[in-house]
């Protein structure tokens, strides 16, 4: 029997290069591991603490072994907070929970169902002012003689596109005592009778923008917003829009798969916006809208579609939409659902859940209530 040369293989060029690439990919492993599960985190968490610090404008600051304390002049209103989910989901992929009471709020995040723990506990403080106290003295003398409405930390606003379209499902939605969002098509025959049938109403209105499609002009409205268009063009188009309905207090895409993924289109219609002092919610009808981006960039109020309430024309589907819904708003404290006034089985479902609120802890709002 032939005994193996440990000495001759010690000697082996093909042998030692071979031990040192396994060496090298080792070291290589090993720092690659620790670069993504200690360094990256730890800069991370390092990059998120200092936004906070900016978001928030902390008076005072205290650090305790692994967690931070924010002392804040008072309490965050509900658009900051919306704010700050956005800011760190847009840009670091991390979704937002915060745990509240009357005078601190702890921030959690989370990648998935994976809480990202490495900005170890976050917490928000607030002392109580003089003028909040007042207030809740004032509730507490007037609640045995008058009921008011219970207001739920989950809100849900429901927007309903196409207003403007002679269907004849759109007056049930006028009537209903949900406060919905009625997103008007400019320039059709009848957007001036349904523009006076909202307004009438008290319902929430924001004008529902004919955007160009990939498939190309020809798919949608005469008067849309087309890739094609210089930025005065669009600015004088939409100028005509909102002096034709001046209640309108937002926009959002009709359509728009190619033009809201076009960063000139898009910037000029949110500069438009911008100094119209109205906001922007995004259909999101392509993942590749550049709008969220730009709206950020010139600190434009901003909000974007959740859930689509009726792909499917049928009450089964409008159901497991307004569940997906609520879900959502539970995790985030809001949810955005876009429907539509032609969808005549939409209605019932969304009449279901107005009687199921207080049940649910949720609250119906406007679109523009997220915005205030």
């Amino acid at each position: 029997m032939k005994l193996i040369n440990y000495k001759g293989l010690k000697n082996n060029p093909a042998v030692i290069v071979l031990f040192s690439l396994f060496i090298i990919s080792f070291v290589i492993s090993v720092g690659i591991c620790v670069y993504c599960t200690v360094i990256v985190p730890f800069q991370i968490s390092s990059a998120i603490k200092k936004e906070l610090i900016e978001l928030y404008a902390p008076t005072a600051i205290k650090k305790e072994d692994n967690a931070i304390l924010f002392t804040l002049t008072g309490k965050p209103s509900k658009t900051m907070q919306k704010i700050v989910y956005e800011y760190f989901l847009h840009n670091y992929g991390l979704e937002t929970i915060f745990i509240e009471n009357k005078e601190k709020c702890f921030i959690e995040f989370f990648k998935g169902n994976s809480q990202f723990t490495h900005t170890g506990t976050v917490c928000l403080s607030w002392a109580k002012d003089a003028a909040e106290l007042n207030i809740e003295e004032r509730t507490k003398t007037t609640q045995s003689t008058k009921i008011s409405k219970k207001e739920y930390d989950t809100k849900i606003a429901i927007v309903l596109d196409d207003a403007g379209y002679n269907y004849s499902s759109a007056d049930i939605f006028y009537r209903s005592q949900l406060p919905l969002t009625f997103a008007l098509i400019p320039d059709l025959p009848n957007s001036y009778e349904h523009y006076e049938k909202i307004c009438n109403a008290g319902m929430n209105l924001i004008l529902h923008i004919p955007m160009e499609p990939e498939k190309g002009a020809d798919f949608v409205e005469k008067q849309a917003i087309l890739v094609s268009m210089s930025r005065e063009e669009i600015a004088n188009k939409l100028e005509l829009f909102f002096n034709h309905f001046p209640k309108a207090a937002g926009m959002n895409n009709h359509m728009g798969s190619r033009a809201v993924k076009d960063p000139q289109v898009m910037d000029a219609v949110l500069d438009f916006a911008k100094k119209r002092k109205i906001f922007w919610l995004d259909s999101k009808t392509t993942p590749a809208s550049v709008s969220h981006k730009i709206a950020q960039g010139k600190k434009l109020a901003y909000l974007e579609r959740d859930v689509f309430l009726d792909n499917e024309n049928t009450e089964e589907y409008a159901e497991k939409a307004m569940l997906q819904l609520i879900k959502i708003a539970k995790k985030r404290g809001y949810g955005i659902g876009i429907g539509h006034v032609q969808s005549d089985k939409l209605y019932p479902v969304l009449e279901k859940y107005k009687a199921k609120q207080d049940e649910l802890e949720i609250e119906f709002v406007p679109l523009s209530d997220l915005i205030l």
